[in-house]
Parts: structure tokens; C-alpha cells; sequence
């Protein structure tokens, strides 16, 4: 029987049912919710991975902590400033060949 192209059931209950995601973590996923891994090393689309993998294994640990640091990972909740304001001043008026009134 041919599967038809609109609509393919996946009963997820069935014992032959195979996960997308993998029965279990990777050691490199273990090292990532272990926190051995920073943040800077780890990339957007594995954690998304991650926490689709721990919601499909109904392991709400794994899914809290893989859902707060994708969120940490795409989206930074605080902007470091790299300089002050007086030097973020002179920079954009060294670009500018106009004098900028900083006072208004």
C-alpha cells in the first residue's frame, strides 16, 4: 500500500514506534545538560534538538534546563555595553563631520 503525500498517521504509542530523536542522549547532549560545555560552544540548533528530544522522552529536567539555555543562546535578556557613554560619544563624533550638541 502506498503511503498517500497529505496524510501519514505516526501512532506514537505502538511498541514499533521509532523516536525522531533518539531513545537516549549523546554524550556530547549529557555534557551540554551536565553544564561541562559553555554557552558560547554549544550552537541554537542543537539545543533545539535537545529540548525536542527531553519533551519527547517526557523528561522535564532535560526540558527545563535545554528550553533556559536555548532561550539564553537566542535571545540575551542583558546588553553588556562595550563602552561608556563619554567614549561612545567621541566615536560617533569623530564620525560625524558635524558638532553634536549632547545637551538637548
Amino acid at each position: 500500500m502506498k503511503k498517500s503525500a497529505w496524510f501519514s498517521f505516526k501512532n506514537k504509542d505502538s511498541p514499533d514506534y521509532v523516536s525522531s530523536y533518539g531513545d537516549t542522549y549523546t554524550d556530547r547532549q549529557l555534557a551540554i545538560l551536565n553544564n561541562e560545555i559553555p554557552l558560547y560552544e554549544i550552537r541554537p540548533n542543537e539545543l533545539s534538538i535537545l529540548y525536542k528530544k527531553a519533551k519527547q522522552k517526557n523528561d522535564v529536567y532535560s526540558y527545563e534546563i535545554s528550553i533556559q539555555m536555548y532561550a539564553e543562546k537566542t535571545k540575551p535578556q542583558e546588553y553588556i555595553p562595550q563602552y561608556t557613554i563619554e567614549e561612545a560619544k567621541a566615536i560617533l563624533q569623530e564620525l560625524t563631520p558635524w558638532i553634536i550638541n549632547w545637551e538637548k
